[in-house]
Formats: structure tokens, C-alpha cells, sequence
């Protein structure tokens, strides 16, 4: 069986190649809590493993000769990669040799990781999402969106549907990356509405004048804070330590916004609510935020 070995592409350092899912992924701590720093693998060990894994990768391939009724299990596998397997195991040995002196110098200049908490990205974004739903039943509405007489200026007023986006700015040294918390893709700064734009719920157009979406956003900052005071750090630059899969630990600054956009630009409702709390259903109080 001929074999084409092609190299691993390995994930890129930088703001650019960050996608939703990894972020999500993502833990971090605050900064001004040292970290214990890992272990680096030495450039031997990294060249086995990707060796051992590019012939795997070439192998499981599927415009490979492999035969059709061969399934590709670690048995029938072994035999064509047991040599990189051997020379990982080797220099995984001579890694070891020498990895206890610099865990013993790591302990003794870096503190336990026990006394270093960690949060998950993700559960950061229930937090928020769920503060802020469970404000007012208003602001769970424009979570989800809502029907409502929009004038972007200097346009005439229009009816449209409206959502209420917390967005997630995580600035990275070399780069940041916006992530929507409700749907947790990627937000499209572009299609945030202006902040000057007048905005008047379809339910209470008889009642209620059209707000600028400035005070809209300020009137929905309040609300949440009195119901929970410690989301209001977030609103200004938060200084953390982030490790996302494939890369090391680096540091970040996060702050949470609210932006407004039409509810046409992200698709159906239904896909909108998935990630949002039920809180009718569930009985959820205001939710604290253990940072």
C-alpha cells in the first residue's frame, strides 16, 4: 500500500483564526492570579507526535488504498505505524527523565492549581445571557426579538423586528473577536444598529414614545445591575488570562456590550431561543456570577 504523507496543518496563533466554537471552549482566570505555567513539550517529542499522527491521519484518509473490507481499527492499524509509535514512546521516556526537576522547580515558584479556579467560557456567557433575561420580561423579550416601529435616521419610521444582542468583545493582543452570546456565532459589528436610531415597541405604540436605541441600552443596563450587581464590572474592560484549544495562555481584555439589530439579519426565531434560559419553565432566579 503506497502512502502520500502530507504535514498537519497546526492551528494558527492569532485573533484571525479564533472561530465561536473554540472560544467556547475557552477557560480562563483573572490576571492578577498567577498561573501555573505548563510544561512546554520539546521540539522532539512535538516532531514524533506529529510524525505518528500524519501517517494515522494518511491512513484513515478517504481517497486512500486502504481496503474496503479492513475496518480501521487500532488493531489494523498498528502494524503500519509501529515505528512511529515506538519512537514516540522513546522520546516520550527521555521526556520524562528530565520532567520531575522541572515540575519540582514549577511547584516551587508557581502556586497550587487548586487555589486557581478556572471558568469555562461558555458558562461566562449563561451567566450574562441569563442576568440579563431575567431583569425584566422586557428585556427577555428583546432577546428573543420583538415586533416593533424602528426610524433609522434620516429614513422614515418602518416596522421590524428587533433583537437585543449582548456581544462579547474579547481583545487579544494582536487582534479581537465578537462573539453573540445568545447565538453564540460571531457578531457582524456592521449590522448593529445606530445609537441614535428611534425605537417604539409594536405592543405599547399607543403609550410609549419612540426612545433613541442610547437610551434604550441605558434603561436595560439599570435594570439588569439592580437585579444583579456584579454584572456591571463587564461593562468595562475586564483583564483575564484565556487558554483556547491548540494555543497557550495568553491574555485578554473582555467587556459586554448590547448592541440592537434586525431581527431579519440572524433568521428564524426558533433558532434564536435555543440557547436562551426558560425561565418560565424553570423557575430561574437572577443568577450570580461566581468570577
Amino acid at each position: 500500500m503506497q502512502l502520500t504523507v502530507q504535514p498537519i496543518s497546526m492551528l494558527p496563533s492569532s485573533a484571525a483564526s479564533v472561530t465561536a466554537s473554540q472560544l467556547l471552549q475557552g477557560v480562563f482566570r483573572r490576571e492578577n492570579t498567577q498561573l501555573p505555567a505548563p510544561a512546554q513539550i520539546p521540539p522532539f517529542v512535538q516532531q514524533a507526535i506529529v510524525k505518528l499522527v500524519n501517517i494515522v491521519q494518511t491512513l484513515c484518509a478517504s481517497d486512500n488504498d486502504w481496503p474496503q473490507d479492513l475496518p480501521q481499527t487500532p488493531e489494523n492499524l498498528v502494524p503500519y505505524v509501529s515505528e512511529e509509535t515506538e519512537e514516540l514512546l522513546d522520546t516520550l521516556h527521555q521526556w520524562q527523565s528530565v520532567l520531575p526537576l522541572h515540575s519540582s522547580l514549577q511547584t516551587a515558584q508557581q502556586p497550587s492549581p487548586a487555589d486557581s479556579p478556572l471558568e469555562l467560557i461558555s458558562d461566562l456567557g449563561t451567566h450574562l445571557v441569563g442576568s440579563l433575561a431575567a431583569s425584566t420580561p422586557e428585556t427577555m423579550g428583546l432577546l428573543e426579538g420583538l415586533a416593533a416601529n424602528l426610524q433609522i435616521f434620516p429614513g422614515a419610521v418602518q416596522p421590524q423586528g428587533v433583537r437585543l444582542v449582548p456581544v462579547l468583545t474579547v481583545i487579544f493582543d494582536d487582534g479581537q473577536y465578537e462573539l453573540d452570546l445568545v447565538t453564540q456565532t460571531a457578531f457582524d459589528s456592521s449590522s448593529a444598529l445606530p445609537n441614535d436610531s428611534l425605537l417604539q415597541l409594536s405592543d405599547r405604540s399607543s403609550l410609549i414614545p419612540p426612545v433613541s436605541l442610547a437610551c434604550w441600552r441605558e434603561k436595560l443596563w439599570a435594570k439588569a445591575i439592580a437585579i444583579t450587581p456584579e454584572i456591571q464590572q463587564w461593562q468595562q474592560e475586564q483583564t483575564l488570562q484565556i487558554l483556547l484549544p491548540g494555543r497557550t495562555w495568553e491574555p485578554i481584555q473582555c467587556t459586554l456590550s448590547l448592541q440592537f439589530v434586525i431581527l431579519t439579519r440572524y433568521g428564524s426565531l426558533a433558532a434564536l431561543t435555543e440557547n436562551l434560559p426558560n425561565l418560565s419553565s424553570t423557575g430561574m432566579q437572577p443568577l450570580e456570577m461566581a468570577i
